[in-house]
């Protein structure tokens, strides 16, 4: 087995002459990963399934799709992505001709969470590959039949001297991160973020961070609540609201306040019409017990101060189920109003 620092120095070799790769190289590279990813695609389903109870829908739409139309795109674009672009010359060089010239940045680090576990180590590939970049990934420690399936994957279709998979755990992260990558990717807390750009700038590395966030919907009293209702079910409780970008809570304005409450009852009654023993069938899971137990903490919490369980809220502690909640009257001061939920709980103000 090849040591990090042995697979670094490779890959910081290989980076050069990966430079001078055409976009055709680039391609037949992205079209056998595409290729070799969907043959595996039982297999996908089974690691998901296995680490987060995602069912085959939920799966294949959210993360087969999703590495699908990442791949398609970057190989339909490629071409045009790698052109050199001619450019007016600033005033001041007004003499002489100027041009934008896309090159890649050399060796990329990938640190990928655990809430999408295949699709966010898979896409920011994707976009390494394109870019004529060599890569290591470091899928989460949470998800480890993603991980497993994301190792094996590389391995049928990448030399470890361009593409190379480590699992382990954060102090595998803090060794990766302690290298002089040129570029590291990172999904995840603000609060890890900041350790990664802390070692990133020992380096002067570049970074993209995702990180996550209290991010409201806010619904005003000319808003259609039907629709928005529909729309804010959908995006918050998708992967047991596990993601990101998922509404973190409402603004009402308080004259379709009730209405609105209502129609979020109505949306997830027909989403879950059997209730927890509908959930376990096909609505993921927590990620693991701490996580659990952190929301678990937190609905308890805002109904201990003062706030109402409109609907949702059943829990299986042995299964890490927890059904969607809504809550009105919540006190704005109230803890689950400090920090990114990143659950399926969601607030009404």
């Amino acid at each position: 087995m090849q040591t990090i620092d042995t697979t670094f120095k490779a890959q910081q070799a290989k980076s050069i002459s990966l430079r001078n790769s055409t976009a055709k190289e680039r391609r037949g590279k992205l079209k056998l990963l595409l290729k070799n990813f969907l043959e595996m695609e039982s297999d996908v389903l089974a690691a998901l399934s296995s680490d987060l109870g995602k069912s085959k829908t939920e799966a294949l739409l959210a993360e087969i799709y999703g590495v699908k139309a990442e791949a398609d795109f970057a190989i339909k674009n490629l071409g045009k992505w790698m052109k050199t672009k001619r450019v007016a010359s600033p005033l001041a060089i007004s003499f002489t001709k100027s041009w934008v010239k896309p090159e890649p940045k050399g060796s990329i680090l990938i640190i990928s969470p655990w809430n999408y576990p295949i699709m966010l180590c898979l896409n920011p590939l994707i976009a390494a590959i394109a870019s004529g970049n060599t890569a290591v990934i470091k899928p989460s420690e949470l998800t480890p039949a993603s991980g497993e399936l994301v190792k094996k994957l590389v391995e049928k279709t990448f030399s470890s001297d361009e593409v190379a998979v480590f699992l382990g755990e954060k102090d595998l992260a803090q060794k990766l991160l302690e290298l002089p990558f040129n570029h590291i990717m990172f999904t995840g807390s603000p609060m890890v973020g900041k350790l990664v750009m802390e070692a990133a700038s020992k380096h002067l590395a570049g970074l993209t961070l995702e990180l996550g966030g209290k991010s409201p919907v806010i619904i005003d009293k000319h808003a259609n609540v039907k629709d928005a209702a529909w729309k804010i079910s959908f995006y918050k409780f998708a992967n047991a609201g596990q993601t990101c970008t998922a509404p973190d809570y409402i603004l009402c304005d308080e004259l379709v306040h009730d209405d609105l409450v209502l129609a979020l009852q109505k949306n997830i009654s027909q989403f879950f019409a059997g209730g927890l023993d509908a959930a376990k069938k096909d609505y993921c899971s927590i990620a693991n017990e701490h996580h659990f137990n952190r929301l678990e903490g937190a609905l308890a919490d805002a109904l201990s101060d003062g706030a109402e369980l409109a609907c949702g809220g059943e829990v299986s502690q042995e299964e890490l189920h927890f059904t969607p909640a809504v809550l009105t009257g919540v006190n704005y001061d109230n803890s689950i109003m400090k920090e990114e939920i990143f659950g399926p709980i969601l607030p009404i103000i």
